[in-house]
């Protein structure tokens, strides 16, 4: 059971990053948009 646990912290991981990864794309293109303010990614612990 302890495997399956490990991989789905591993998936978890790879998915919050790609949500920051978005998030800094998007601020990348709208860099030069007037009034655009970034977006900064947020990571939480889960219990």
């Amino acid at each position: 059971m302890t495997g399956f646990l490990g991989l789905d912290i591993a998936l978890r991981s790879l998915m919050a990053h790609q949500q920051a990864m978005e998030v800094v794309s998007h601020n990348i293109a709208n860099v030069n948009t007037p009034g655009y303010s970034r977006q900064r990614p947020v990571f939480t612990a889960e219990a």
